[in-house]
């Protein structure tokens, strides 16, 4: 898993996506 930071591609961020979702990560809710 590549770690999330801001300013990452949106194809990573598609990607990644479904993840943040299911893990609710800080990032995640920031997102």
């Amino acid at each position: 898993m590549h770690p999330t930071y801001n300013g990452m591609p949106a194809t990573e961020l598609r990607g990644v996506r479904w993840q943040k979702s299911r893990r609710s990560g800080r990032e995640g809710n920031c997102v």
